[in-house]
């Protein structure tokens, strides 16, 4: 038995992992895109038709509240010019149009 040690002294990541483009790539793939992520809290859209906008590893998400009181979330994969800032929470929104005036497919909001 080792006198004094400490535990978490191998617990972490090396120091060249935090100013490494690759492996913040690698991250990106395996940990952060397959890993669910919180867009809002549903007291931010509360009324159908109330969005709220998230930009997130390149891609834009939105969820919309429906007039079912469901919430639904859809995902950008490319960027479009004027799209919604990151974070944007708004109400409300039109049927057939993202926040960023993209068109939407048709959704019973």
């Amino acid at each position: 038995m080792k006198p004094h040690t400490d535990p978490q002294a191998d617990w972490g990541l090396p120091g060249w992992t935090y100013d490494n483009d690759r492996f913040f790539r690698e991250e990106q793939e395996r940990i952060f895109r397959p890993s669910w992520q919180i867009v809002c809290h549903l007291n931010d859209i509360p009324k159908a038709g109330d969005f709220h906008t998230l930009d997130y590893i390149g891609e834009s998400v939105v969820v919309v509240r429906g007039k079912d009181g469901g919430v639904r979330a859809f995902t950008q994969c490319l960027p479009a010019p004027g799209r919604a800032p990151a974070g944007r929470t708004g109400r409300p929104l039109r049927q057939g149009r993202r926040p960023d005036r993209l068109p939407l497919p048709r959704l019973d909001l």
